[in-house]
């Protein structure tokens, strides 16, 4: 049977993800030779690493910044010797079965290369003989080999030369030394742990080196735990080390090596940053899970198991799954870190119960009923994550009561009487009901200390030495260019001026006269608000409101009114044109705005020297707390008011004190 190199290696998958896999099966590939060398006394392999320097660095003398375009991987074992040479020669060969080998490692140097070069210097019958050959993507494969020659060397060598990286996998191969000898010893993992391990050295194109057997002595060597555990009755063996360096992380592994791996602390948020031992050193942990089943069902390209990732349809409880897999190893791996993760647990609830004491009392249920869902935070939020997340805890558990108050209001009563248990759950259920509603409240009320913060401010001088203007300060009791039936209750703050004003029937927030539909007016004027109130119908042709309130506000600190500026002047030109309004409204009635119809002014300034000279001229007299003035003009019937900033503030704090108080957040 013919087989074409290029069509096989084109059906092989190896996602840009796994760049380092093709170097990694060249590496087990010399671990192999060396395991079937007897007698070597001195195993070794060595990896030299190629860079792409045509390409900028960040810097000059960073040469860790240029990506790699080439690695060799030599080593001093038994070589291609003519059984070696024919299984090479040889798709999906069967020669190290035993070993794991799955027979198309070195397909996959010609999926993420452009080409290979071999040189191997090997002992046969007692004559030391040199093969040279190079595997390229056309449809032989295999250029040159068959016939070795005799060779003066007396040293057994083998080098794979992996030559022009292609670029989908360059640009995701980690760059630095550091890196990729964690990345190799990770993998190799089990063989490092072992007696049997030969010297490993990385060398830069520099001549920079590392020698990874060192690198596991000092950063790797600590182990933690040999053990095992078993799931619905396969039997997996679980190792663990402590490292100075690196990340928290869990490697699934076949025949000795990693398949692929996961970072822990996306399972286990606790796992955020690196552990304390008790002498206040940090280590990172890494876990190792292997068994025969995995040995078994590993793909051929080494990046995954056969074996299904959740219950598929018609699939029997009993069959095994990696969820389930995955799960038993963090219960596994949290069971053993116990220790170490119980403070920073504890720790971190604590921060999490000062934050709501002080600042999100709203969250205070949670720490009794969303504890499991605090437990699974990630440590290291700051103020602005965890109050988000704090909020998306609260919404599930909203959303779960809302969920079972539909179902106990449509249960018949005398079934939680008759039921203990029904009925048990039903009084676990009312009091979470209870503690939420508590929680809405005091929810409410750090918005409105929030707002009341906000609005202070706005009253202040700004980093330009200017006031804000009256749009911001108006803004923050009602959004501009809206109308009640735009906005919904908590958009909004009236309760600042009176409480009694967010019980209106409609409102209209800078909007001209001639644009509020309910009017049907034709004037242009517009008031900063316009509050109608319960309307009564006296006969089927009218329609009257029971109240009106005009609210305007005015430039914090202003002092340049002239005469047609007079604030006071203004809203009774509103009052006089509502007064006189006889058109139709949108249902074909009569709008009345008669003398009787009882109209209040509110106006919010500062009590300068000129609105106090407005007051005056209009007969206005000043309250007994001097912050605001007050009168009823009898013409057009309006109760008026001028408010200053300050009173509004300081009457409005006053009114919520014993809230804030309630909250301890005066």
């Amino acid at each position: 049977m013919l087989l074409n190199v290029e069509g096989r290696v084109r059906n092989i998958n190896l996602p840009a993800s796994s760049s380092l896999l093709p170097l990694l099966e060249a590496i087990v590939n010399s671990y192999d030779a060396l395991e079937h060398c007897v007698g070597q006394s001195e195993p070794r392999i060595t990896i030299k690493i190629k860079r792409d320097r045509t390409q900028l660095a960040l810097k000059e003398d960073e040469t860790e910044s240029y990506p790699i375009s080439e690695f060799i991987v030599e080593d001093n074992g038994l070589g291609f010797n003519d059984v070696n040479f024919e299984s090479f020669c040889t798709s999906d060969s069967t020669l190290k079965i035993e070993n794991g080998g799955k027979g198309i490692g070195r397909l996959l140097w010609l999926k993420a290369f452009k080409s290979v070069s071999i040189e191997s210097i090997f002992e046969q019958n007692g004559v030391f003989l040199k093969r040279n050959f190079n595997f390229t993507l056309s449809r032989q494969g295999i250029e040159g080999g068959e016939k070795p020659e005799t060779t003066c060397e007396t040293i057994l060598r083998t080098s794979v030369h992996l030559i022009g990286f292609k670029e989908e996998f360059k640009k995701t191969c980690p760059k630095k030394l550091d890196t990729l000898a964690h990345k190799i010893i990770q993998h190799f993992i089990a063989i490092f742990m072992s007696q049997q391990c030969p010297t490993v050295c990385l060398i830069d194109d520099d001549e920079v080196s590392l020698n990874l057997n060192e690198v596991f002595r000092t950063e790797y060597k600590e182990q933690s735990r040999n053990g095992s555990f078993q799931v619905k009755g396969e039997t997996f063996l679980i190792s663990s080390i402590k490292i100075k360096s690196g990340d928290h992380h869990l490697s699934f592994c076949a025949n000795n090596r990693e398949v692929f791996g996961e970072e822990l602390k996306d399972s286990i948020p606790d796992l955020a940053s690196k552990l304390k031992m008790e002498d206040g050193s940090t280590f990172a942990y890494q876990a190792f899970v292997s068994s025969s089943l995995f040995n078994s069902t590993v793909n051929a390209e080494r990046t995954g198991f056969h074996i299904p990732e959740k219950p598929l349809p018609l699939m029997p409880p009993e069959e095994l799954t990696f969820s389930d897999i995955r799960q038993t190893t963090l219960t596994e791996v949290e069971s053993e870190l116990e220790p170490f993760l119980s403070p920073v647990q504890k720790q971190k609830i604590e921060r999490v119960e000062k934050y709501i004491h002080s600042q999100a009392p709203q969250y205070r249920p949670l720490l009794k009923y969303g504890l499991d869902e605090i437990k699974n935070l990630p440590p290291s939020l700051n103020e602005e994550s965890l109050d988000m997340e704090l909020y998306k805890i609260n919404q599930k558990h909203e959303i779960d009561i809302k969920q079972k108050s539909k179902e106990y209001l449509n249960s018949n009563i005398k079934d939680i009487q008759a039921s203990p248990e029904y009925k048990e759950k039903f009084s676990k259920f009312f009091e979470k009901l209870n503690d939420l509603g508590k929680a809405n409240i005091a929810k409410y009320i750090v918005h409105r200390k929030t707002v009341l913060d906000l609005f202070d401010r706005a009253l202040k001088l700004n980093a330009n030495d200017k006031y804000a203007l009256e749009e911001s300060i108006h803004g923050i009791v009602f959004p501009l260019r809206t109308t009640s039936e735009e906005i919904s209750y908590d958009q909004h703050n009236l309760w600042i001026l009176d409480e009694k004003l967010a019980y209106h029937h409609f409102l209209a927030s800078d909007i001209k006269f001639n644009q509020i539909e309910i009017l049907n007016s034709d004037s242009n004027s517009r008031c900063d608000l316009l509050v109608l109130n319960n309307p009564c119908a006296f006969t089927d042709e009218t329609n009257e409101y029971s109240s009106i309130v005009i609210v305007e506000f005015k430039r914090s600190m202003r002092n340049d009114f002239d005469a047609y500026d007079n604030p006071i002047v203004q809203v009774y030109g509103y009052i006089r044109e509502l007064r006189n309004q006889t058109k139709l409204d949108k249902d074909g009635r009569a709008v009345v705005f008669s003398n009787s119809t009882p109209i209040y002014v509110f106006i919010a300034c500062d009590l300068t020297m000129k609105m106090k000279e407005f007051a005056g001229n209009s007969n206005l007299t000043l309250m007994p707390d001097k912050m605001g003035y007050f009168g009823f003009n009898s013409e057009l019937s309006a109760y008026v008011e001028i408010l200053s900033y300050n009173k509004i503030l300081s009457d409005s704090q006053k009114r919520n004190r014993v809230l804030f108080d309630r909250l301890n957040i005066s």
